[in-house]
């Protein structure tokens, strides 16, 4: 009798749009990992807003999956919304089947970690809050990390002002505790992420795989043509940690800029550092992720 391969327990931290939402159902699908828990946090949309989205994505992916809602806002700042995605996420789903645990995400995360058998990676995927949070109330929960894999931060360049990416921009603070944490860190930025793009006929190929899961996630794709082009950054984590033989990484020193204002959370990398905090994912290859999406996506139908 062939031994079952152990999964890797994973927990995914969100402020959800469409990207969030990809990454959370592909997680849920792939027969390599355990979510062990989602947890929501205030960025591209208001806190009320991302749990309406995070337990709709559950709904029809995983309802069993336990949810908690995090932070409203920075820790020491006031929230920067993207207004982008401004539609909720897959209006019918039934969010009510989708309970959610009353403690804070803090204290949701470090239970789910202490309890975990084997060491967790976490998935942040929003602004840090939530994780800094955690680090601060129980440093001791780093000793069940395996590693965080985030999305965030770039190694040139921002998408929010001229140096810094909207995640780490909207609470500096929290991601300069979560980079001088010591836990390893797999850095997916705005780099590695512009290969992510998806076109109009990837939207149709996940269509043609006539589940609901999919139908729903193609639908969503097709919205955000409408809005411009489709990165589905939050994905390129799981993608990461599922087929890291299509991701190239650089090891480098990450700084968070919280002093120079018109810098204010940039990612400052010294990738010549011999003392590396983290792991700058830099490039992918495109059709190996579509790939991904559609092998994973495919499960959902069976």
């Amino acid at each position: 009798m062939p031994i079952e391969a152990v999964k890797m327990p994973v927990i995914l931290d969100c402020d959800t749009g469409s990207d969030d939402a990809f990454a959370i159902a592909m997680a849920i699908a792939s027969d390599q990992l355990e979510v062990l828990g989602v947890s929501a946090v205030a960025g591209n949309l208001t806190l009320d807003r991302v749990v309406k989205n995070t337990r709709r994505t559950l709904s029809f992916t995983d309802p069993a999956v336990p949810f908690a809602a995090g932070a409203a806002g920075p820790l020491q700042r006031d929230l920067i919304e993207t207004g982008r995605p401004i539609h909720m996420l897959f209006a019918g789903a039934k969010e009510e089947r989708v309970p959610v645990d009353p403690r804070p995400a803090e204290d949701f995360l470090y239970d789910l970690i202490q309890k975990s058998e084997q060491p967790v990676t976490l998935i942040p995927l929003g602004p840090l809050t939530n994780i800094a949070k955690l680090l601060q109330k129980y440093p001791q929960c780093k000793e069940n990390i395996l590693r965080m894999v985030l999305m965030g931060g770039a190694a040139a360049g921002g998408n929010t002002t001229e140096f810094a990416e909207f995640n780490i921009y909207v609470d500096p603070e929290a991601a300069d505790i979560v980079f001088r944490s010591g836990v390893p860190i797999v850095m997916c930025g705005i780099e590695v992420c512009r290969d992510g793009r998806v076109s109009v006929e990837d939207a149709e190929r996940l269509e043609a795989l006539q589940n609901e899961a999919a139908g729903y996630f193609a639908r969503e794709m097709m919205q955000d043509f409408k809005n411009g082009e489709s990165i589905i950054f939050d994905a390129v984590t799981v993608a990461w940690i599922l087929r890291p033989e299509i991701i190239t990484a650089q090891p480098a020193q990450v700084h968070i800029e919280l002093r120079d204002q018109l810098r204010l959370g940039q990612t400052v990398c010294d990738f010549a550092s011999d003392r590396p905090n983290a792991l700058v994912a830099m490039h992918m290859q495109k059709e190996g992720f579509v790939q991904l999406i559609l092998d994973l996506f495919a499960k959902y139908g069976g």
